[in-house]
């Protein structure tokens, strides 16, 4: 959920002189930052990353890398993140959280609404291991406001196989439209040549591929 008010108006920067100017970029940065408080989403918007499926990002991070600079920290300061992740992705997390700016970093890790869903299989070794390490986002920086909770495997497996049996009824369903068509196609050849004119029309050509093996053998 998107909320601009009670966050620092940090984002925006003074603008490089060698590059090439516009009425946007000529206002002043804390001007920017208000225009790129009403530009995005303010209807109650998250962003969700499950399954491979995830929101919307807005349009104007999209616009040019200096515009994306300046209103990331706006974004992921403000909005409500919703993830589920496997346990072994989150490594993955905390390296692309490594690699941004510190500004865009501290905004991101200071939003108290990053909620992390990690799946642990239960059969997994280090399992109880696993599960205390989890919840307040404090281990991984010290101002870090995100929160993490523990799902069973058990638990998020019946999406996931709901996923997979509609596409295995997909599949079904494809097979048989394939055989239908197969059937059809017979069925026309079946209608065009009558069963007697098929038989003698196979037989002739059994005929013709005799023929030609008995020439080309003689011929050797």
């Amino acid at each position: 959920m998107l909320s601009m008010t009670g966050h620092d108006e940090a984002p925006a920067r003074a603008q490089d002189a060698s590059r090439p100017t516009s009425r946007l970029l000529n206002i002043a940065p804390e001007l920017r930052n208000l225009i790129y408080s009403y530009v995005l989403p303010t209807d109650g918007q998250e962003f969700r990353f499950m399954y491979g499926q995830h929101a919307a990002i807005p349009a104007l991070l999209h616009v040019n890398r200096q515009l994306r600079g300046e209103v990331l920290g706006l974004y992921y300061g403000n909005t409500t993140f919703e993830l589920i992740v496997h346990h072994r992705c989150v490594r993955i997390l905390l390296t692309w959280l490594k690699s941004q700016d510190s500004h865009t970093r501290t905004s991101l890790l200071s939003n108290p609404h990053v909620n992390i869903r990690v799946i642990i299989d239960p059969l997994h070794k280090d399992y109880e291991k696993l599960r205390p390490r989890l919840g307040h986002g404090g281990a991984i920086e010290p101002e870090c406001k995100w929160h993490f909770s523990a799902e069973s495997y058990k638990q998020e497996r019946a999406p996931v196989s709901a996923m997979m049996q509609a596409e295995r009824a997909r599949q079904r369903f494809e097979a048989k439209e394939g055989e239908r068509a197969q059937l059809k196609r017979e069925g026309e050849i079946a209608a065009y040549f009558p069963a007697k004119e098929g038989e003698q029309l196979r037989y002739d050509m059994l005929i013709k591929v005799y023929v030609g093996v008995m020439t080309a053998a003689r011929a050797r």
